[in-house]
């Protein structure tokens, strides 16, 4: 069962303020599920008999760790040992609602450029499948010679015909039962992955990207009651472990072994510099609104480079676009002009 971000995070959030109001826990599960998606009642009604027959929430949780990150499991459990449990769901809240955010801005700033492309795509493979084979009968009923442009254009309407879609929709079908049978899933994604992030600008968002939410969610560990150890643990969990060895390398053993985060950092070329010097602000001081200003800092840079890649993408699309109508017209009207100046003669 798949569960967004804000679904879970409305539920995080409608616990804290139902204990925030007084309401024991078995009686604010009862309350909030009315209030959520329809399938994730039967989940939480799950969580109430636990809580009714004495089992912790978190062993409850446990139960459904296809749904609920190690990160988050984590955080229950230290608020039922400490009695913390109301803070810690506002905190979890707080976690969910800003990975939904910056998920968000991603998709936002892809729906435009998307949407051009799939209208330019429908409008093109009507006037490629449907106005242009009328243009060539004329030309074979007048014995005339088809430009060279539309002859191009009438070739590529030919490999995009429906016939020959159903026939490419089947191939891919067939491989996807293939891939689906006898690839292992995890090992084919670890390597796309790590494929696309050699690409110099996806990296560049997705370190970013990185940065943001294990900073975020350190934060949110320390926070929470979590020695710097156990919070780098948890916060590494957030993602797999390959993305993680790739960006951060050995961290966790290192910080076991004695080193300081800073220094770690420091001497990381994945990592900004202006981190490195913000953690080593937080070892100093220990106030944790350093962490959390500098999380704000990075969420503030992702935006920084969403808006910049949208800038540049925008008008290589609009220029793409254009060339693209431009040769479009042209094999319509090139064969239209023949046969005026044709008709003429």
């Amino acid at each position: 069962m798949f569960l967004r971000d804000r679904e879970k995070g409305r539920f995080f959030l409608m616990l804290y303020t139902s204990l925030k109001s007084g309401l024991p826990l078995y009686r604010a599960l009862l309350i909030v599920k009315d209030s959520l998606d329809v399938f994730f009642r039967d989940i939480i009604l799950n969580l109430a008999e636990d809580i009714r027959k004495g089992v912790s929430l978190y062993n409850s949780l446990n139960k459904r760790k296809d749904l609920f990150e190690p990160l988050v499991l984590r955080l229950v459990y230290i608020g039922e040992n400490t009695g913390r449990l109301e803070s810690i769901f506002f905190y979890i809240y707080k976690y969910y609602e800003n990975r939904n955010k910056l998920k968000s801005k991603l998709i936002s700033s892809t729906i435009y450029p998307i949407f051009i492309m799939v209208i330019s795509l429908i409008i093109s493979y009507f006037v490629m499948t449907m106005v242009l084979p009328s243009i060539l009968n004329l030309y074979n009923d007048m014995d005339l010679k088809v430009p060279f442009l539309t002859k191009v254009i009438a070739n590529i309407a030919n490999l995009i015909s429906f016939k020959n879609l159903i026939i490419i929709f089947f191939i891919l079908g067939v491989l996807f039962f293939i891939f689906s049978s006898f690839v292992n899933k995890n090992v084919f994604f670890e390597k796309l992955i790590l494929s696309l992030l050699k690409i110099k600008f996806i990296d560049n968002f997705y370190k970013k990207y990185f940065n943001s939410m294990f900073l975020y969610s350190l934060s949110l560990c320390i926070k929470s009651g979590l020695s710097m150890s156990e919070a780098i643990k948890y916060s590494l969990l957030v993602f797999p472990d390959f993305i993680t060895n790739k960006y951060l390398g050995n961290i966790y053993k290192r910080i076991i072994e004695g080193e300081a985060l800073s220094d770690i950092l420091y001497n990381n070329k994945q990592v900004p510099k202006v981190v490195a010097h913000f953690i080593r602000t937080y070892e100093e001081t220990g106030k944790i609104e350093v962490l959390d200003s500098l999380s704000d800092f990075m969420t503030f840079e992702i935006e920084l480079t969403l808006e910049s890649l949208l800038s540049l993408v925008e008008p290589l699309l609009i220029t793409f676009v254009a060339l693209f109508t431009v040769v479009l017209a042209l094999s319509i009207l090139l064969p239209v002009i023949s046969v005026g100046i044709n008709l003429g003669m």
